[in-house]
């Protein structure tokens, strides 16, 4: 979810407050795409159980170096978050241990789905028409490790979802936005955890067991199906053992779903640094070649996460360590990349693909529309990264992230309720901007 980069404290990386309700989001995460994946010190992990194993048919999307191949063809790729924020369990408030509770989170998927769903295949053909050819779409846990009716209707749902996908050529990446155990936010939200301080197999809480079996159900049920190009594992994970215990289980999740699947990429995402000091598996010589390394990115939390509409961009604001600097394209390329809060230096260096999972701004900061052009013209041209724009529906049009807003979660099925009814408000100065930035895409053409 939205939160702003945080970790070692630099220029631009203090955690901020949650953005939207009792979401946060941070500004990096790691996404498993065909190449290795990293971690945080050269702590080891156990060796990996099932060989790297490229990907080899053509109908699937495969990692070469940086950028990512379909049919010869050399594929970025450039679409939106779908969050399905409305049908998520976001009743914790600020993702607290104490405020989970898994019977509550099932009554939530049992009412949600399908009714608080907000997108159909309208929404798709129009992505797919302006030139999205990614979208990361969002799951909750609960939906599928409740009761047998449930888990029918979302199946259903993802049904219609991957249909929708590969009739209007985009590719998926299903991300675990709610994992058993609640939400997480790169800090709050840590019973997933428990008290591990070390990766084993053999003691995994039981909310662990859980996430690795939803992945190996959901895998082997579309292990066979080419618009989905790979799976986000784990939405912004909280653990602050990184090295020790998240990327090693990144890796273990990794293992065992090739096990089911063997045409998919996966998603990992970097703990609140963003950085990726080794690639997967952690301490091994030997580096899995599906794995793609994704961060999301707010910098900085006072021009995106804006309540008021106190800055300006470019202009003068605080960075999120507190210090006042002039924000332009230039001095984000300057602090981003070439400061190295976001690692594009190391993903060209290791020659694997980088994936900027969320971006974006709410709309109170005066010229947010020109920060987010800047923002995806630095990381097609100068960056040559990979990156979904956070949002493509929130609720508020005065305030919220979103290409589209209007009226509220609880409205269900009130007229405006659905993504592409007229009386949700499009944001047509940023829909041109992404329009433009993914006008160079290759779309998922069989």
């Amino acid at each position: 979810m939205r939160m702003s980069c945080g970790g070692k404290a630099p220029p631009g990386r203090l955690p901020a407050a949650p953005r939207y309700r009792r979401w946060v989001r941070l500004t990096t995460s790691v996404a498993l795409l065909g190449g290795p994946l990293v971690s945080c010190s050269a702590t080891s992990s156990p060796a990996s159980t099932v060989p790297p194993s490229p990907i080899r048919s053509p109908a699937y999307l495969t990692v070469a170096g940086r950028a990512f191949s379909f049919r010869g063809q050399t594929v970025y790729l450039r679409g939106v978050n779908i969050n399905n924020e409305a049908a998520l369990y976001l009743d914790q408030p600020s993702y607290q241990d104490a405020d989970y509770s898994p019977q509550a989170g099932f009554a939530h998927a049992a009412a949600a789905l399908p009714s608080k769903i907000t997108e159909d295949e309208r929404d798709f053909a129009r992505l797919g028409g302006w030139g999205v050819n990614c979208i990361r779409f969002g799951l909750d846990w609960h939906w599928f490790g409740g009761n047998a009716a449930t888990r029918a209707t979302a199946y259903a749902l993802m049904d219609r979802v991957v249909g929708w996908a590969s009739k209007y050529h985009i590719w998926l990446i299903p991300t675990m936005f709610i994992p058993p155990g609640g939400g997480q936010d790169f800090r709050s939200g840590t019973r997933l955890w428990g008290s591990s301080t070390q990766f084993s197999a053999a003691d995994m809480t039981p909310y662990m067991k859980q996430l690795r079996d939803f992945w190996l159900d959901f895998a082997g049920r579309y292990a066979d199906v080419p618009a989905i190009a790979g799976y986000d594992l784990l939405n912004e994970p909280s653990t602050p053992r990184v090295a020790t215990v998240w990327l090693p289980y990144a890796g273990y999740l990794r293992d065992q779903i090739r096990k089911v699947d063997r045409n998919h990429f996966f998603v990992v995402e970097s703990g609140i640094d963003g950085q990726f000091p080794d690639r997967l598996p952690v301490g091994n010589p030997v580096k899995d070649t599906d794995i793609v390394y994704s961060v999301h990115d707010y910098t900085p939390a006072t021009l995106t996460e804006a309540r008021m509409p106190t800055y300006t961009y470019p202009g003068t604001a605080p960075g999120d360590d507190g210090t006042i600097r002039w924000w332009s394209k230039d001095d984000l390329d300057n602090l981003l990349r070439i400061g190295g809060v976001v690692p594009v230096t190391w993903a060209a260096r290791e020659n694997v693909p980088l994936y900027i999972g969320e971006f974006g701004s709410r709309k109170q900061t005066i010229g947010y529309v020109r920060y987010i052009a800047d923002r995806i013209e630095l990381m097609n041209t100068t960056w040559g990264v990979h990156w979904s724009l956070f949002v493509y529906r929130e609720f508020d049009p005065s305030f919220d992230f979103g290409l589209y807003n209007g009226w509220n979660a609880a409205s269900d099925k009130a007229d405006g309720y659905m993504s592409s009814d007229p009386t949700v408000v499009p944001d047509t100065a940023l829909i041109k901007v992404l329009k433009v930035g993914v006008s160079r895409n290759v779309m998922a053409t069989p």
